[in-house]
């Protein structure tokens, strides 16, 4: 698997944990790259990973109008994707 797969498995895994709780993105990314196969990835392929991830319906992006913080949550289609996964 490429780096940006890997991203998109370990996202979709961590998103599933949340039991359809979003999560902040800044968040997200640091949880991302607790997973050891991400470790190495950079802030440019986390992002293409994540809109990746947003354009094929897996996961939602939301942003805070206050702050624009940008809040991510898994889709129907993502959880059923996260859960085929295995967490």
């Amino acid at each position: 698997m490429t780096i940006r797969e890997e991203i998109k498995v370990a996202a979709l895994k961590t998103l599933h944990r949340l039991d359809g709780d979003v999560l902040k993105e800044a968040h997200l990314f640091e949880l991302v790259r607790l997973h050891p196969t991400v470790a190495a990835a950079t802030l440019g392929d986390f992002g293409v990973a994540i809109s990746e991830l947003q354009a094929d319906g897996f996961i939602l992006g939301t942003t805070e109008n206050f702050l624009r913080t940008r809040h991510w949550g898994l889709t129907p289609k993502g959880t059923h994707a996260a859960a085929s996964l295995g967490t």
